[in-house]
């Protein structure tokens, strides 16, 4: 028995304060233009030519309500404002013969209208939300349109170009080439962080203001790599240039502005702004116990998904992870597939209770919620760990009166968010969606550094006056709930991988190994080379190892087989991560600290 699925993602899939709609999925048919279908497009064709011819008719429908479209989509509207700017000054400038340089100052030109809409679109639109979206709007200002004959134009603009200042701060001209080198990031980090930026910082916005802001660009990417506390400060610099110095301004000079941002949405957005699940059904607008299976509602296909596994419990590499997890005794299992063929294969395993969604960080958020909604515990854990014993019984045997339990690291207090217990009370309830709007609205954020934030672990991503949560849940916020780590020593062990991976003592107590697979910044093959020169670090694709076909079959039809036991070279990749002892509490406590300036 299933629940009915009507109107899936569009009755209820308005925006909402925790999840604004900035991609303008969900305005529906009542909308000025059809702005979904518009981005769709936008996203399939390249170069900007292409880009003005898809948009034309969508652009003249949206002129007959302009103020409604706003409404309705803010961002779509400025990347409708940006394309009509554009196309302008094509109009005005490369093929009307116009001088390009003061015509944002004629106040008879197509070009000056359109570019001072552009500029109040970014007075309120900031660049941390046009990071995350999928309207094309940095990428179409990213333009060579700009170079066209311009009288005063990319080659000899001193002013913009900060070329010809007596006594500068310092040498602009030589940091604006800078970013021509293909090494262009250390040097630019290194002037960005150097002692005449430091001493003189709000000097060196009113001298160069183009090339404050490229400054301002390299300490965005490193707080956000980093600890991103800092970020906003930084995407204060970009939001107030955009919204202040004129389009054209910004695109002719010397200064790679516009394609240094398309790098930061390239190399720092971590998700989009998209859920499987309807706003409602992750902030329990309508109870799920409230509702019956003859009810007929509008649901996510998510949703649907899960509720029709709450329901009727009926009975590759990841097929093999789920057949680990039925010997070592988990009776339930939700898996959130992220394609079709995966959602096919998951639901023909008896121990899948498989969900339907798409690829997304999100995802480690928004299944867990619905579950905490429905009164159900969650254990989360990622793909990439191997269960040597039933995890549960380990959890609920550690467990002292904690509501959440995290991972950690071997060496180190960090909370590891690949291993999550969340017990279904409703302050873990409100604490979590707390994090999920949080990360939703920041798409450059780490879900990890996210969590240790939430808990109060040492990670920064923004000053305490900032969140929405406190130890004690005063002043209206959210209360952290009482939280505690698993034993990350010998039993919740990670590889070593990164520094503070590894584990000790007797294989026989681990309950399981998380192999740190995924992409995050530390732990990529890539950047985890077999010449780096940290004591004990190394990268083997464990993965492939422990579920792949030279893996022991008896390891996936006993649970009791241990993988140590079962090969040698198994035993040999995990003692690759083995230390002779844990350092002593209190470790350190795992933050990613970066000069704090300017």
């Amino acid at each position: 028995m299933r629940i009915p699925i009507i109107g899936v993602l569009s009755l209820l899939a308005t925006a909402s304060e925790k999840f604004p709609d900035v991609d303008c999925r969900n305005v529906g048919e009542g909308g000025v233009i059809d702005w979904d279908t518009w981005r769709e497009e936008l996203n399939k064709v390249d170069g900007l030519e292409a880009v003005l011819n898809i948009s034309k008719p969508y652009i003249q429908s949206l002129l007959t309500d302009r103020e409604q479209g706003r409404r309705e989509c803010p961002v779509g509207t400025l990347m409708a404002d940006v394309v009509l700017m554009i196309d302008c000054w094509i109009q005005e400038v490369v093929d009307g013969g116009k001088d390009g340089t003061l015509l944002h100052l004629d106040m008879n030109s197509c070009y000056y209208d359109t570019h001072i809409n552009v500029k109040d679109g970014f007075s309120e639109t900031s660049f941390k939300v046009i990071l995350g979206t999928e309207w094309p709007i940095m990428e179409t200002l990213n333009s060579q349109v700009w170079w066209h004959e311009i009288t005063n134009g990319m080659s000899t603009d001193s002013l913009n170009n900060c070329e010809d200042i007596t006594d500068p701060i310092l040498d602009w001209p030589a940091y604006a080439k800078v970013f021509l080198r293909s090494d262009w990031y250390q040097p630019s980090l290194n002037v960005a962080y150097g002692p005449e930026m430091e001493a003189r910082w709000t000097e060196a916005f009113d001298e160069c203001p183009l090339g404050f802001l490229m400054a301002n660009i390299v300490k965005g990417m490193i707080c956000a790599h980093t600890e991103s506390i800092c970020f906003n400060a930084h995407c204060t610099v970009i939001d107030h240039v955009l919204a202040n110095v004129s389009p054209h301004v910004i695109g002719s000079s010397k200064w790679p502005v516009y394609s240094m941002l398309v790098h930061m949405r390239k190399v720092l957005r971590r998700h989009r702004y998209k859920l499987d699940f309807i706003p409602g059904e992750l902030e329990n607008v309508i109870p799920i116990h409230e509702r019956s299976l003859g009810d007929e509602v509008a649901v996510s296909l998510s949703f649907a998904g899960v509720m029709a596994a709450l329901w009727q419990l009926n009975p590759d590499t990841h097929i093999r992870y789920l057949e680990r997890a039925k010997v070592v005794g988990i009776e339930q299992f939700f898996v959130f597939t992220l394609d079709e063929e995966a959602y096919e294969i998951c639901r023909k395993h008896p121990i899948g209770l498989c969900v339907r969604g798409t690829p997304s960080i999100l995802n480690k958020f928004t299944l867990p919620l619905v579950l905490l909604h429905a009164g159900i515990d969650v254990l989360w854990m990622d793909f990439d760990v191997f269960m040597f014993q039933n995890p549960v019984q380990a959890v609920l045997e550690q467990n002292e009166g904690f509501d959440v339990m995290t991972a950690s690291s071997f060496a180190a207090d960090c909370v590891c968010s690949g291993v999550v217990y969340l017990r279904a009370t409703t302050a873990v309830r409100e604490w979590w969606l707390a994090i999920l709007s949080w990360v939703y609205r920041t798409p450059y954020e780490h879900d990890q550094k996210t969590i240790s934030a939430f808990l109060g672990a040492g990670e920064r991503v923004a000053w305490p006056r900032d969140l929405p949560v406190s130890r004690d849940g005063s002043d209206g916020k959210i209360a952290i709930p009482k939280w505690g780590y698993l034993e990350a020593g010998a039993q919740f062990v990670s590889s070593r991988h990164v520094e503070v991976g590894g584990w000790t003592g007797d294989p026989d107590d681990i309950v399981l190994l998380h192999f740190l697979h995924g992409d995050s910044d530390d732990t990529v093959k890539e950047k985890v080379a077999a010449n780096d020169d940290r004591e004990g670090v190394h990268y083997n694709n464990l993965l492939e190892a422990f579920y792949g076909v030279s893996a022991p079959p008896v390891l996936f039809e006993d649970g009791r087989a241990k993988p140590h036991e079962e090969s040698e070279r198994l035993r040999e990749l995990m003692f690759m991560s083995r230390w002779a002892e844990r350092p002593k509490s209190p470790r350190r406590i795992c933050n990613g600290t970066i000069p704090m300036r300017y």
